[in-house]
């Protein structure tokens, strides 16, 4: 599994954390190796709560997904890959009896809109970004990440869309599920830079981002507790902090010179 894959099976595992589905990368579908990209499996009973990127919808109990990243084809040969998978993989979670088609979605996802494959079939468009086309009796949901939609709820698309300024959205908009996440985020920034593409939304902004929106689960002290008193004083005015106390604790730890000098100039005013 290429890096690009690994990154996109973890951000997966990050995206549906906390739902009734778990997320396989890798999925071994054969004694000789075969191995379908991505299938995400309804564990337990239960909804989804927060709305999923545009193509998740409408889940059923078997999502099977194979992904081209930015220097991949997605074409005939892929899709028909994909439908031997699905073929296996029904065969292997069924009993004695075929489990029903409609408990089996499968996707394809590409970085690049595949513009030769497109022309030789004829695609449906459902959403800026996603499309349906027909193999067969079958249909498979395609999500082009280059040009999905600028949404707060495709924020995780845009993460891995390659395109510069949609991963600058997806940095600043994504809401993590779980702490790993924040380690996937750097390799995906990483591998950016390897691409050559700059992205101007950094992994230190990301970290400030994910600490913002957690920032009122903690408690005054703890918060505090990573600053120096000097640190936290700057940013107030003498008088702001003064008004805090009572006359008789701003004098303490004077000295006596200090205090009869205080009280020259008082005496002066």
């Amino acid at each position: 599994m290429t890096d690009w894959h690994h990154i996109f099976g973890l951000m997966l595992t990050d995206l549906f954390t906390g739902t009734p589905y778990t997320v396989e990368l890798e999925k071994d579908l054969s004694i000789k190796k075969q191995f379908l990209d991505i299938v995400i499996v309804r564990k337990t009973a239960g909804k989804i709560t927060k709305k999923l990127p545009d193509g998740l919808d409408n889940l059923t109990d078997h999502l099977l997904i194979t992904y081209k990243s930015l220097h991949e084809s997605l074409n005939a040969w892929v899709i028909k890959e994909l439908m031997g998978h699905y073929v296996n993989y029904r065969k292997q979670v069924s009993d004695k009896k075929l489990l029903p088609e409609k408990l089996f979605k499968l996707y394809a996802v590409t970085t690049r809109l595949p513009k030769k494959f497109f022309s030789k079939i004829t695609p449906t468009q459902t959403q800026k970004g996603v499309y349906t086309i027909n193999w067969g009796t079958d249909q498979i949901c395609v999500i082009v990440l280059s040009q999905i939609a600028k949404t707060k709820v495709n924020a995780f698309w845009c993460l891995i869309s390659s395109n510069k300024q949609l991963i600058d959205w997806g940095m600043e908009h994504y809401e993590q599920r779980t702490n790993e996440i924040s380690t996937v985020i750097k390799q995906l920034i990483d591998m950016y830079k390897k691409e050559g593409i700059k992205v101007s939304y950094t992994f230190e902004d990301f970290h400030r981002e994910m600490a913002k929106e957690y920032l009122h689960l903690l408690s005054p002290d703890e918060v505090l507790s990573h600053y120096k008193p000097s640190e936290v004083l700057s940013h107030y005015k003498p008088s702001e902090v003064l008004n805090h106390y009572k006359p008789e604790e701003r004098l303490l730890g004077l000295k006596p010179e200090e205090l009869a000098r205080i009280k020259v100039a008082l005496e002066e005013m």
